[in-house]
């Protein structure tokens, strides 16, 4: 009797086996997919972070009025080059005060011990929409700005800049090159996995062929089970992202200025995209075993 539980208790084992295989892979190449798309969109969130640190300053007259500084305040806000979010124009008055007391905070010596008045000059700092984060866009920013009344110079890192935004165009064509690769990879990974788990049922697809099941009734079963794998992998992989994804917050704070609001789409999508993947992989492969000959599945 002991033998005979332990024979029952083998069988279910290797009947198992199988749906081991695929979902400990199909859970893999999704995470792997999934980390690296995680990793893109958060690129793209580096990318608007970097590219919104750029800063134009616009050094204003030492001598300007408050109805002078109040109506070149306005105009900032009205120029199209000016980056809005959050509908708050990203612009910032910075007093002559305050900037002795950035300069004492940055590099802790006090020039009034020394000076009798303060050389610095008060002045609005900008950041520009993406668009115009180019040279000539910038020069032209630039041109403009310092011909107003009462603007003493506009300066900005010009270098940085176009740097900037030639590294982000490089990196954007990298990472989506990369994505491309990645996603075939795991297609095909899958697909193979799937078919390979199908080829010991192709005798019982056969069977059924014989008996005069029809061809929806012989698919349905696998189409049924490659679906649910997938969603069940889909599931696993997103779980585990998110997982690493908070404990990642938990570590650095400081990354929760890089959150995205399309974590959930990234994971939503990974699971649709198990399930729809082991779905159409299945189909294949029951397909392929259907149309074989009987000497072709030996």
């Amino acid at each position: 009797m002991g033998d005979i539980s332990k024979h029952i208790r083998r069988k279910k084992i290797l009947g198992n086996f199988p749906f081991v295989i695929v979902y400990t892979s199909m859970t893999l190449a999704l995470f792997v997919l999934g980390v690296f798309c995680f990793i893109l969109v958060h690129a793209n969130q580096l990318s608007r972070f970097l590219q919104e640190s750029i800063e134009v300053h616009v050094i204003l007259n030492k001598e300007i009025s408050e109805s002078q500084r109040a109506y070149i305040e306005t105009q900032l806000n009205a120029q199209p080059f000016v980056l809005h979010k959050d509908q708050n124009t990203m612009l910032k008055y910075v007093s002559e005060e305050d900037a002795r007391k950035d300069f004492i905070k940055t590099y802790g010596e006090d020039f009034m011990k020394v000076l009798d008045e303060n050389p610095l000059h008060s002045s609005f700092i900008l950041k520009i929409k993406p668009e115009y984060l180019n040279k000539k866009s910038l020069s032209d920013i630039s041109l403009k700005v310092s011909k107003w009344e009462q603007v003493k110079e506009v300066y900005y890192l010009e270098d940085l800049a176009d740097q900037i935004t030639k590294n982000i165009h490089l990196l954007t064509v990298v990472f989506i090159s990369f994505s491309i690769i990645l996603l075939i990879i795991t297609i095909l990974l899958i697909n193979n996995t799937i078919k390979l788990a199908l080829y010991s049922q192709r005798f019982l697809i056969r069977s059924m062929q014989l008996v005069g099941a029809t061809k929806f009734f012989i698919q349905k079963p696998f189409l049924a089970r490659a679906f649910s794998q997938g969603l069940i992998s889909g599931a696993t992989a997103a779980l585990l992202i998110a997982g690493i994804y908070y404990y990642m917050l938990h570590l650095f704070p400081d990354f929760q200025a890089l959150h995205t609001p399309y974590l959930l789409h990234v994971i939503l999508s990974l699971i649709l995209f198990g399930g729809l993947l082991g779905l159409f992989s299945s189909l294949l492969a029951v397909n392929r075993y259907m149309k074989m000959s009987l000497d072709e599945l030996y």
